[in-house]
């Protein structure tokens, strides 16, 4: 019987794991998806092969399989051309792809939902896809030609059996594996463990085998009518069904492995460990804010769901002794950093099922690995270096700018925080990056003790050291405007000196400035200078520029560090330390989202920000206060700190005692702010969110790479004209005439999987069930419409042939998810002819003849293609 909806008892079987457990049992099916040659694969190989001694043999049997080829092969061992088909066909096995169906199973036995693999495959890809994710094992295969031994290899406590039937691959030869192979296999102890395990009715899944009427599926077959339970049987074809028994012997699942699996984890709902790898661990910032509160709303709302591990990139330098430091600055260190963080990862002491990433370096180097990866972009590099002194830092502008769209670009799941660092993302991938609301904590800001705390009163607090740092010169009384944020130039340090000294030189005695930040701390009547390891280099030796050091020493000090201590006492000390300022300024020139802004508002403080970034987005309809940021020439910083001064001036009255206090008309505006953080954060938002996130960190398990822009709601509604432009527009971006050809073959046709996943969704196709195109013909023209366009953009483009590719009406699941891979391993495009109209125009050459026999085996297509 048919199944689509997973059924309840094979989930309850899986979900009591460790009472009896799940066995599963491998067919080649999954193999093949990997890029694993078949059968008829490896026969048409030779069939073309005039100089292969197995030439005349195989084209004078047109019936010939596998079996009969094997035991010829076995006759021939001494044979030059058939030691050296064997080898690279033994390389093609080894070097093949991790397909999704792997990566999912892994994860599967990597949670102990499988307790035994048996599989006939004698390919070693389960094996190599357990060991790159560090998960135990005990395997056991059977040796030909020995039906007593078993060949044992342990992991240690591995958390699964895997069980080779057919014996493992120790040679080339070892791939020639005939009839009489298979039925000494059945005799074999091993075999028969098997068998044991099978009568006892455990849960067996059948994942990609076919049930052969060889010996080893006739015992199979006959055991099915034997047992008690049934068995689940995924991926074959209605006429192999035959001799199952009868239906309630079997629960049939007509789908591919990947699709399967996919809606078995998600059924699971698995508890996920992420690794979170970040620049620092300093512990102030918005990236360590974004990170620690994400983990406190996911353990809040997901009941635990979720662990986390924190990995800083930069502390790898700690204990690494460098002949010449140097010579690894810039991106050079941070590449190296990213490099050697991620190897800590992912060795055995890897922990995770994700990797989260807040760098786009390592999110790179994750996904190259095929790792499942997903990168929360806070800022872009090259950006930063427009404001902050990152010559020192970085190296080169043209290094940054390359890397950073290499490491982009090749990514599946990315996340902005503003709709403003989206756009200035890469223009590529744009369109299917997540926009996702910032995770923020708002109950410590609405405790009782300090919600309606009044600025005199947060000043005491401070002053009477309850918290932060002694500093005798804080007034209470004084009118005070803070900064909170690194020392950069980037966040507006030079603007917050040279507004504070108009503000000093126009209201003497009268107005304070508030330092709140991890890097400044009072030290007598010197200011030192403690910067984080990403700094600007705005201080020099410790110590204050001059320029600043006469505001420093007329400012107070609130120096908080590690959020991550105590997210609650954190944000609740944070927020005294806002509650302590009548105003608070933000004039950063470049702020791709900005936690400052929602702790302000959420502290009930007014704020005055640069217009720029997120802060345009947060203090949007008169929640806050704007000013102009833009740096055009020397004198942009002057102008810039004037009209904060100003804005600040316009802001402020003084009351009876000649004492400096906010007007009345700006409680609108600070109601307005805390409104909407009121209403945009509250638990049901994120709850929302931590639900949100955990689908997409489920998602990229599950499904490696599928673009995140096809679950885009905003998508979905376009209509027709502006999807066709969309089109345009994506491949018109892909194709720049510097590129080599084989670039633009590979980017254009990446376009291609993008547009036909994106179409099937707008059409209403769900991800699970993808329309599948029906006739080769129309995949190949789709195809060649790609070469006509290519030729219209003047790409230097000769022609393209599709080479050593399944039928994309096959693959269009797999199509989806290998965004950077799929096209390089699967669909390999490469220069054949001199112009595009040889092949357009004359379709019955060779290169049409040769797609013909590498795409099909089914002589119906075969006629269509040639009509």
């Amino acid at each position: 019987m048919t199944q689509r909806n997973i059924p309840l008892d094979l989930l309850h079987s899986l979900e009591n794991r460790h009472d009896a457990g799940v066995y599963v049992f491998l067919g080649a099916g999954i193999s093949y998806n990997s890029g694993i040659p078949t059968s008829k694969q490896l026969i048409e190989i030779i069939r073309a092969d005039e100089t292969n001694y197995l030439y005349d043999f195989v084209n004078e049997n047109h019936k010939i399989d596998l079996w009969n080829l094997a035991e010829v092969c076995q006759q021939e061992t001494s044979d030059k051309y058939f030691r050296e088909f064997i080898t690279n066909n033994l390389s093609t096995v080894y070097n093949s792809e991790i397909s999704t169906e792997y990566m999912i199973l892994q994860f599967l036995i990597g949670k102990g939902y499988i307790k035994k693999v048996y599989t006939t495959n004698i390919d070693c890809m389960l094996e190599y896809v357990l060991d790159k994710n560090c998960i135990k094992y005990n395997k056991y295969s059977h040796i030909k030609g020995n039906n007593t031994k078993i060949y044992y290899e342990s992991n240690i406590n591995g958390n699964c059996d895997i069980i080779k039937l057919c014996g493992d691959i120790h040679s080339p030869f070892d791939m020639c594996f005939s009839k009489a192979d298979i039925k000494e296999a059945t005799t074999s102890s091993i075999f028969q463990a098997f068998l044991n395990d099978f009568k006892e009715n455990k849960t067996f899944i059948f994942i990609g085998y076919s049930f052969y009427k060889d010996a080893i599926g006739k015992s199979i077959r006959q055991c099915i009518q034997e047992r008690n339970q049934s068995i689940y049987v995924v991926n074959i074809d209605d006429e192999e069904k035959i001799n199952l028994g009868d239906e309630e012997d079997y629960r049939y699942f007509q789908e591919n492995a990947e699709s399967f699996f996919k809606r078995l984890v998600k059924k699971l709902r698995p508890h996920l460990n992420i690794d979170h790898i970040t620049f620092n661990d300093d512990g102030f910032g918005g990236v360590q804010t974004y990170y620690e509160t994400l983990k406190k709303i996911m353990s809040k709302y997901l009941n635990n769901k979720v662990t986390y591990n924190s990995y800083p990139i930069f502390d790898t330098f700690k204990n690494l002794e460098l002949e010449n430091e140097e010579e690894l600055k810039g991106m050079p260190r941070i590449r190296v950093a990213a490099s050697m963080k991620l190897y800590d990862v992912v060795s055995q002491k890897r922990k995770g099922d994700v990797i989260h990433a807040h760098n786009s370096i390592s999110a790179y180097h994750a996904h190259s690995l095929e790792f499942p990866v997903v990168l929360t972009s806070h800022s872009l590099l090259s950006s930063e270096m427009k404001y902050d002194r990152v010559e020192d830092l970085y190296n080169s502008k043209k290094e940054i700018l390359y890397w950073e769209n290499e490491y982009y670009s090749s990514l599946p799941y990315i996340i902005a925080l503003s709709e403003a660092h989206r756009k200035e993302l890469p223009k590529e991938i744009q369109h299917y990056t997540r926009i996702l609301d910032a995770p923020f904590y708002l109950e410590p800001f609405l405790d009782a003790n300090i919600v309606d705390c009044s600025p005199e009163e947060a000043r005491k607090k401070i002053r009477n050291k309850v918290i932060g740092i002694e500093n005798s010169k804080f007034d209470t009384k004084k009118f005070t405007v803070a900064f909170v944020g690194r020392c950069t130039i980037r966040k507006g340090i030079e603007i917050v000196h040279k507004v504070f000294d108009e503000l000093f030189a126009n209201y003497p005695n009268k107005v304070q400035l508030l330092y709140i930040g991890p890097e400044l701390v009072l030290n007598e009547d010197n200011i030192e200078y403690k910067p984080s390891k990403s700094s600007s280099n705005d201080c020099e030796n410790g110590k204050v520029s001059q320029c600043y050091k006469a505001s420093f020493l007329n400012s107070v000090f609130y120096y908080k560090n590690d959020i991550s201590d105590n997210l609650d006492k954190h944000l609740k000390e944070m927020c005294i330390g806002y509650k302590a300022a009548d105003i608070v300024i933000a004039p950063s020139l470049y702020e791709p989202f900005g936690y400052v802004a929602l702790e302000a508002l959420a502290s009930k403080r007014l704020i005055i920000a640069g217009k720029t970034g997120g802060f345009k987005e947060i203090l949007a309809n008169q929640r806050g206060e704007l000013v102009d940021i833009e740096i055009t020439n020397k004198y942009s910083i002057e102008k810039i700190s004037h009209n904060i001064y100003i804005k600040i001036n316009d802001l402020i009255t003084r009351d009876n005692y000649n004492n400096i206090r906010l007007k009345d008309n700006v409680n609108k505006t600070i109601k307005n702010g805390f409104d909407y953080i009121c209403k945009s954060y509250s638990e049901d938002n994120q709850m929302k969110l931590a639900k949100e996130m955990y689908e997409i960190y489920l998602n990229s398990i599950t499904t490696g790479t599928l673009l995140a822009y096809i679950e885009n709601e905003s998508l979905m509604k376009v209509t027709n004209d502006e999807f066709n432009n969309f089109i345009y527009q994506l491949l018109k971006e892909r194709l720049e005439d510097n590129n080599s050809f084989e670039k633009i073959i590979y980017t254009t046709s990446l376009a291609y999987l993008d547009i036909v996943d994106t179409l099937n969704i707008l059409k209403g196709n769900s991800v699970d069930n993808i329309l599948k195109r029906e006739t080769l013909t129309e995949n190949y023209n789709l195809f060649w419409e790609i070469a006509t366009f290519l030729k219209r953009n003047k790409a230097m483009c000769k022609a393209i042939k599709i080479m050593e590719t399944k039928i994309l009406a096959e693959t269009v699941t797999e199509s989806t998810r290998c965004l950077f891979n799929i096209i390089k391993n699967k669909t390999r495009l490469v220069v054949y002819k001199d112009e595009i109209n040889d092949v357009l125009l004359n379709k019955k050459n060779n290169i049409f003849h040769e797609l013909i026999c590498i795409y099909i085996n089914k002589e119906e297509y075969r006629k269509s293609l040639l009509e």
